[in-house]
């Protein structure tokens, strides 16, 4: 069986750096696709319809990471 693979990162769009201690706080409404992968799940997309296929994708991390997944298949990805 033939598919198209997506791999798909949870990033924090909009961590807020303390510049004079050097910490990172992240926000739980923050994480989401970086640009970058938003792409890559276009053109996972354009080569699934182009070539008759299903498109899967993939993400690694913590429970909020199944957020990317969700995007993912309101496009319906699988």
């Amino acid at each position: 069986m033939s598919f198209v693979a997506v791999a798909l990162k949870h990033a924090d769009l909009r961590p807020e750096v303390n510049p004079l201690a050097g910490t990172v706080r992240h926000d739980e409404r923050g994480p989401g696709l970086s640009r970058a992968d938003a792409a890559a799940l276009e053109w996972a997309l354009r080569l699934g319809e182009a070539w008759g296929l299903p498109v899967t994708a993939i993400t690694a991390g913590p429970p909020e990471a199944a957020g990317v997944l969700r995007y993912a298949a309101a496009f319906g990805v699988g």
